[in-house]
């Protein structure tokens, strides 16, 4: 019976709590996590994560090859963000075609190396002003 009552309790206090909103438009700074480790968006955002194992090392290492690659037309830059190797690469271009092209360029390497160790995202970011 008290399990009953303390399922009763929760499912009113969750009842009562707003449904989170997606902190971040596109465009909008507020909330972005590359805004906060950047102090901005960037055309091409692109997270190497991990599960408890590090980076996927494969794709870091393609992702780097093809941004080096690019030379002077993007202008890059890399942190480290957790314990683990994880780390963001901000990644800008002025050309909103060659961004959109970079960042399918970056998700085909991904996908050819899935499952990847950790996860490895890459997200177009609002155009450049």
């Amino acid at each position: 019976m008290k399990i009953i009552r303390f399922a009763m309790l929760a499912f009113i206090a969750a009842a009562g709590c707003d449904i989170p909103q997606r902190p971040v438009s596109e465009g909008n700074v507020t909330g972005s996590f590359f805004a906060e480790l950047f102090g901005k968006r960037c055309s091409a955002e692109i997270l190497f994560g991990s599960y408890a194992g590090g980076i996927d090392n494969k794709s870091y290492g393609e992702i780097k090859n093809l941004l080096s690659a690019r030379g002077g037309q993007l202008t890059t830059k890399e942190k480290p963000w957790g314990r683990e190797g994880e780390r963001a690469i901000c990644a800008d271009i002025a050309n909103a075609s060659a961004a959109d092209r970079l960042v399918q360029e970056v998700a085909a390497i991904i996908a050819a190396h899935e499952p990847t160790k950790g996860p490895v995202t890459v997200t177009r970011g609002p155009p450049l002003p």
